[in-house]
């Protein structure tokens, strides 16, 4: 069973257009996110590519339902 006040506050900000089309995350987004955290010594320089495909997206078709 769905949370609704999540939910319902999810469809709201995403309403008023506080989030990215579809709720993706873009690319650059995510390439400047690792990038922070090889510079903050959270991620070794040898893991860059696997890093990349840490985002699970498969939980956005039920959060825009």
């Amino acid at each position: 069973m769905t949370p609704i006040l999540p939910v319902a506050g999810l469809r709201y900000m995403r309403d008023m257009g506080m989030w990215p089309n579809g709720l993706a995350i873009p690319e650059r987004a995510i390439a400047t996110t690792i990038d922070l955290m090889i510079q903050a010594g959270l991620l070794d320089e040898g893991t860059r590519m696997s890093a990349v495909g840490v985002f699970d997206n498969s939980y956005l078709q039920e959060a825009l339902a």
